[in-house]
């Protein structure tokens, strides 16, 4: 747990306001010249893998994430799929998605190693524990969330983070199943995986491997093919390559279209090496 306390006292002190040079008394003092062969090098950025943001006209950002497993996890220590700014451990455990005859599909919670999880306020075994739909996680001290399932005919999952918990500067995390049985939808009603009050049609989101699909009852405009010849149809690569944009509909009055966006994650890669000194 040292790790962890070491994390959670770093967010703290890097979250309290500074003082100004001018009330501290000091005279700021121009920075330093550093060789050249000492200077940090710049980190180039990747796509994350499977993940994608989906920013959506007054619904807010959800994180949109496509796997079979799942780590959770310290965002600074940089090593889980899920990073939380929360007093949780670097890896601290892990969602699994799973199929069930009596149940149907679902995700377990699997601790990592003795990192205390609970479920509905009671502690998750080593072995793990299905998440029940509207079910209460809380990992560590501060970091909770509900497993939501909109739609009973869909295996997709929302995790709703609570307490002003992000994860990628999104406050909901879709959980995709593939095909047409994971259908995600938009919508403003309760069954809509991602909600917008006062929307008055709906769209649906497909995960096909490499693919995600676009459909909706208005035309959509931007780019991607078509994936049924149908103007209210889209496909483009999951996750994206870049910024994809699109809007539904025409104007309505003096309101433009109803827009979405999604976009890649960005993740720093592994550090380059330095070039050696002379």
């Amino acid at each position: 747990m040292a790790l962890e306390r070491l994390f959670a006292w770093l967010d703290r002190v890097l979250s309290s306001p500074r003082r100004s040079a001018e009330s501290s008394g000091f005279v700021s003092l121009p920075p330093l010249e550093l060789d050249p062969a000492l200077r940090p090098l710049p980190h180039p950025l990747r796509p994350a893998s499977q993940r994608a943001l989906l920013s959506v006209d007054g619904g807010g950002q959800h994180l949109l994430c496509a796997a079979e497993r799942l780590t959770i996890g310290h965002r600074r220590a940089a090593r889980a799929d899920l990073g939380f700014l929360a007093d949780v451990g670097a890896l601290h455990a892990e969602l699994v998605r799973e199929e069930s005859l009596a149940r149907g599909p679902g995700w377990r919670l699997v601790p990592c190693g003795s990192e205390p999880s609970t479920i509905g306020g009671r502690a998750v075994p080593s072995a793990g524990q299905r998440i029940e739909s509207g079910a209460l996680v809380r990992l560590g001290r501060n970091l909770e969330f509900r497993l939501l399932q909109p739609d009973p005919a869909s295996a997709s999952v929302v995790l709703e983070l609570l307490h002003g918990a992000e994860c990628d500067g999104a406050r909901h995390i879709v959980l995709l199943a593939p095909l047409a049985g994971g259908r995600v939808r938009v919508g403003g009603a309760p069954v809509h995986h991602v909600r917008v009050p006062g929307l008055d049609f709906a769209l649906e989101l497909e995960w096909h491997g490499a693919e995600l699909r676009v459909r909706c009852d208005l035309p959509l405009a931007g780019p991607g093919p078509s994936a049924s010849g149908s103007e209210g149809a889209c496909a483009f690569p999951f996750p994206p390559r870049e910024r994809v944009e699109l809007t539904c509909g025409k104007p309505r009055g003096s309101r433009p279209p109803f827009a979405l966006s999604f976009e890649p994650v960005l993740l720093p890669m592994a550090s380059p090496e330095r070039p050696p000194s002379s």
